[in-house]
């Protein structure tokens, strides 16, 4: 081999390639990292979807929402003295009275289910996560609140009907009192068709142990199966891995060798190259992913 042909871009070329497969490699161990992180992530985000019908936990939520709950009531009952006062001297519109009625009556509701739920999961272990009215107990909790409601709406539509035959009021807010009464009594109808259809907590606790197993089994296979992907994808990623490694371990020890026989006048590049990277040959690139797998496939074939 002529060592004086052998230039500076031949040694940068394959110094270059060493580079990027380096890179390469360096970016596949990230992900693969990364891999075993969202494995992990996924174990334990299914352990606690799985947990999450601990009955302290669920009476600890109660509690906390059911503090919070009677904090805005309060306020709002505060509120409710100042616009009925506003009402009576015309600076507040019956809209104003409605509005925050309405308010009142959905913290009335969200308070006296929450603490029918609470009793419920102490005496039965019943649990009910969701905003939906899933037992006739709970009915009967968001139908009390519907009750007062509809006490306040027809006392306000009867001030508004003497307030207009005083002519201090338009008959616009007669209409608008006579409308909100007529939903309340709408709403009302709807729940009791709806009561009527709701099972006892009893019995939905007693049905709702076939959907807990359902539901262990279910989380399972996402845990499970999840994990199951992701190190697919990670014995997918390291071979691939391995061979940007050698790849560039392989045009390192070619640009190594360059560099010697250029500097030292060395012109057996095979037998230099073969001393840097031992395990390489110098004819031939390492063996693909693909090319090894293909090969152990022939191995077993020739076996058979």
């Amino acid at each position: 081999m002529d060592t004086d042909k052998i230039s500076e871009n031949q040694i940068s070329m394959f110094k270059g390639r060493s580079k990027q497969h380096t890179l390469i490699a360096y970016l596949l161990l990230c992900f693969v990292f990364s891999l075993l992180g969202l494995a992990v992530y996924i174990f334990f985000f299914a352990q606690s979807i799985e947990t999450r019908g601990g009955s302290a936990q669920n009476l600890e939520t109660l509690n906390r929402e059911l503090d919070g709950q009677i904090l805005l009531r309060e306020a709002q009952n505060s509120a409710r003295s100042a616009v009925e006062a506003g009402f009576e001297v015309g600076t507040r519109t019956i809209t104003d009275v409605l509005n925050l009625e309405h308010e009142i009556f959905v913290l009335n509701s969200r308070i006296n289910v929450l603490e029918q739920k609470k009793k419920l999961l102490i005496d039965i272990n019943y649990i009910n996560q969701t905003e939906e009215l899933l037992t006739r107990e709970e009915m009967i909790a968001h139908l009390e609140a519907l009750r007062l409601y509809q006490t306040q709406v027809n006392n306000i539509l009867s001030a508004a009907k003497e307030k207009y035959a005083l002519g201090l009021v338009a008959m616009t807010d007669v209409h608008e009192a006579q409308l909100e009464a007529s939903d309340v009594e709408n709403k009302r109808n709807i729940a009791l068709l709806k009561f009527e259809q709701l099972p006892v907590a009893e019995d939905y606790v007693a049905k709702a142990g076939n959907y807990e197993t359902i539901d262990l089994i279910r989380i399972n296979i996402i845990r499970f199966g999840g994990i199951s992907v992701t190190l697919f994808l990670i014995a997918l990623i390291i071979p691939i891995y391995r061979y940007n490694i050698r790849l560039a371990i392989f045009y390192m020890s070619r640009a190594d060798a360059l560099l010697i026989c250029k500097e030292t006048g060395f012109s057996d590049l095979t037998t230099l190259v073969n001393l840097l990277a031992p395990t390489h040959a110098f004819e031939k690139e390492p063996t693909t992913p693909i090319d090894s797998l293909s090969m152990v496939s022939s191995a077993l074939l020739s076996k058979k």
